[in-house]
């Protein structure tokens, strides 16, 4: 018996033209498996593109925080929002963000606020120069991802572990809808 076969798991068998990779046999038992792997790739991939436009937004809104606290009448803020914090490197309007937080003495009603934006920048800079670390499955380990980013000259490999990312997903609409409008209504004149 080749080293193959003997590798199959009960239930598996190998087919011809596969690399000699096991091959399930299709019965109504394992449906549900085969099925729920791919509504988790599907909902999984449908999360991180959510996410990534969820960074989009925050970007703004942050630049818009920043605007609003930083101008004296509309067209200030406007200009400041558009023209100068548009150009401001996401961890720069973040590290203003928690000064401006602490300086106020919001610190307290705030907390997850900045650090979990850095979360999301550091998450949305690593999927925008990622790929697929396996073209047939990027589903390993349960529900943790691996992809390959290519960043700055380096390649590297990561996880994304899926609850992380829907937790931070939930997180981060808590903050773009609550904490910043509400920062942003603290901040006006």
């Amino acid at each position: 018996m080749a080293d193959d076969e003997e590798d199959a798991q009960p239930g598996t068998e190998l087919s011809e033209g596969s690399g000699n990779r096991p091959v399930r046999e299709f019965n109504w038992g394992n449906l549900g498996d085969i099925l729920g792997r791919v509504f988790r790739g599907v909902a999984f991939d449908h999360v991180l593109s959510r996410l990534l436009a969820i960074a989009v937004q925050a970007e703004q809104v942050v630049s818009d925080v920043l605007a609003i606290q930083l101008g004296r009448d509309e067209e200030s803020i406007e200009i400041l929002g558009s023209e100068v914090l548009g150009h401001v490197p996401q961890d720069k309007k973040l590290k203003l963000l928690e000064d401006m937080i602490s300086a106020r003495g919001w610190t307290a009603d705030f907390p997850e606020v900045v650090p979990a934006l850095r979360r999301l920048h550091k998450l949305r800079n690593q999927l925008a120069h990622s790929y697929d670390s396996d073209e047939r499955s990027v589903r390993r380990d349960g529900d943790v991802y691996h992809r390959r980013t290519y960043w700055r000259g380096r390649e590297t490999e990561f996880q994304i572990d899926a609850d992380e990312i829907f937790t931070l997903t939930k997180i981060a609409e808590k903050i773009l809808s609550d904490d910043l409008v509400e920062i942003a209504r603290r901040s006006l004149p």
